[in-house]
């Protein structure tokens, strides 16, 4: 048998760590202990808590019959190490591969229903969700991703409309026929760059997908205000967080690059602009949120 090197020793250390750190971790064992339908777990990702929350907090993010785009939807939580977590008496496997991921489209498929439309993607494959969610895989930094991301977004508007599951926005400008200028309702951004641990290299790469997201959404997210809003008008009462139609949800890292981002490029496009470190986070991380909620248009 061959003798253990430092290496692996250190290897080995790390995922005791790990394993302990997610055997203690109320969301893990939250997710872990809930049975889903055939029997998988109640969320595939402990990720899926945050917009769990968030979405609780701000309806809005995930509107019914609404059409939603997650970006970097296969977050990498359970990749680390093979073993298992024990939760009421019943052995779990900790490490599900990450084609099993999509956490925030498996909590925004039910709350914008049969009529409503989810749009996944990442760079790692995701197992089908739902009927209503569609699973892309790629890039999003790649031109010709965003590309085949507009033309999902267009025929999955046109279905709708065809079905009418909702109406355009403005129907003198805005085609039901799902060419490129279809708006959607909320683009969620739990996008990550691969982590170098050099702190300037990593902040500038998340800037760098805070940036692409919102050059994505500018003309693609809807406008205006909710039906509820417009027919109370404005006049009668202030505007809360649930009568603003186009929002965003974009992870990043914590920094001042970050707050000149959201002083500078967010808050003049969108009517609010909010920072939310859900409970769910971990205590260590230094990731944090931006709530977008809206989109003013151009």
């Amino acid at each position: 048998m061959p003798r253990p090197t430092l290496i692996t020793l250190k290897q080995s250390t790390s995922s005791g760590r790990w394993l302990q750190r997610q055997v203690n971790d109320p969301f893990v064992r939250a997710r872990a202990g809930g049975e889903g339908k055939d029997g998988d777990t109640l969320y595939r990702s402990r990720a899926s808590f945050k917009l769990v929350s968030m979405a609780k907090k701000y309806p809005s993010l995930l509107p019914k019959a609404g059409l939603v785009i997650d970006l970097g939807a296969a977050p990498g939580e359970s990749d680390a190490f093979r073993g298992q977590l024990r939760v009421c008496g019943r052995a779990h496997h900790v490490l599900r591969s990450r084609s099993n991921l999509g956490g925030w489209s498996q909590v925004a498929s039910p709350k914008v229903g049969s009529k409503g439309r989810v749009v996944a993607l990442d760079l790692l494959p995701i197992l089908p969700i739902a009927r209503n969610v569609t699973v892309l895989q790629g890039d999003f930094l790649s031109p010709s991703v965003q590309a085949e991301l507009e033309h999902v977004i267009a025929t999955s508007a046109a279905l709708r409309h065809k079905q009418g599951a909702i109406l355009p926005d403005n129907p003198e400008t805005e085609p039901s026929s799902g060419a490129a200028g279809s708006r959607v309702d909320t683009i969620l951004s739990d996008m990550m760059a691969n982590m170098s641990g050099i702190r300037v290299r990593d902040i500038e790469a998340s800037l760098e997908l805070c940036q692409t997201a919102l050059s994505f959404a500018r003309g693609r997210l809807k406008t205006g205000l909710t039906k509820r809003a417009e027919a109370d008008g404005e006049e009668k009462r202030a505007l809360s967080i649930k009568d603003y139609k186009g929002c965003m949800l974009i992870k990043f890292f914590q920094h001042p690059l970050l707050s000149e981002f959201k002083k500078k490029q967010l808050q003049p496009v969108f009517e609010k602009v909010l920072v939310e470190k859900p409970k769910e986070s971990r205590s260590e991380s230094s990731e944090a949120y931006f709530v977008c909620l809206g989109y003013k248009g151009e």
